[in-house]
């Protein structure tokens, strides 16, 4: 009788449809999650066809069977190990909460296997496996390099920076020596024209004479 009535409601969830809020498709701020209409001109609330389908009780399920898993066995949420021993494996079948940690979650389902006891939210073959390879990634990020190799590292770059300050210092002095150069060439180079000058100035006078 159980699989029949399991059998009729995997039918009737096959042909029921998908309640949404009223023009949720056409807003996007507009969350997905069923709201009842309640405008007075509402089209959905007077059910006219071609809108969308209101929630009512003839979509419900049998009562015998309301709640159950597809297997038929009642879903009890477990958070810790003393929940989880007190489960019957032949009526009921367990559900991890969220909030349980990866270790603690692998400890569950090792205990679950071995009393029977079926759980809904987590693949119990393949669990260890998983949980594994992540345990695996984490110590690999976390591996750090020798302490010797970090003071190679080090004085190699305390070399390098040494040798890029001696070479900006010998640009600097190199900078200076030009700047100290083309000054003194400018200087001689007034000095010249200040005697071409005073030669041209003596010859002018004496002509005028």
């Amino acid at each position: 009788m159980m699989d029949k009535l399991l059998g009729l409601r995997k039918a009737m969830k096959t042909r029921k449809p998908d309640f949404l809020r009223q023009d949720a498709h056409k807003v996007k701020r507009l969350p997905q999650k069923w709201r009842r209409p309640k405008g007075l001109h509402s089209k959905m609330r007077h059910k006219f066809k071609g809108y969308r389908a209101l929630v009512s009780k003839g979509y419900k399920s049998p009562s015998s069977v309301r709640g159950l898993s597809g297997k038929g066995l009642q879903m009890v949420t477990i958070s810790s190990l003393a929940e989880l021993m007190q489960l019957n494996a032949e009526t009921q079948a367990a559900v991890i909460a969220r909030s349980v940690g990866m270790r603690k979650k692998l400890l569950l389902v090792d205990k679950a296997n071995e009393r029977g006891i079926s759980i809904i939210n987590i693949d119990q073959n393949g669990y260890r496996k998983v949980v594994e390879e992540k345990l695996k990634q984490r110590k690999s990020a976390k591996v750090k390099p020798a302490p010797e190799v970090k003071k190679a590292e080090g004085k190699n770059a305390k070399d390098v920076g040494a040798a890029s300050a001696e070479e900006k210092f010998a640009g600097d002095r190199a900078d200076k020596k030009s700047t100290e150069a083309e000054r003194q060439d400018a200087s001689q180079d007034e000095s010249k024209k200040q005697q071409d000058k005073k030669q041209l100035d003596k010859v002018l006078t004496r002509q005028e004479k």
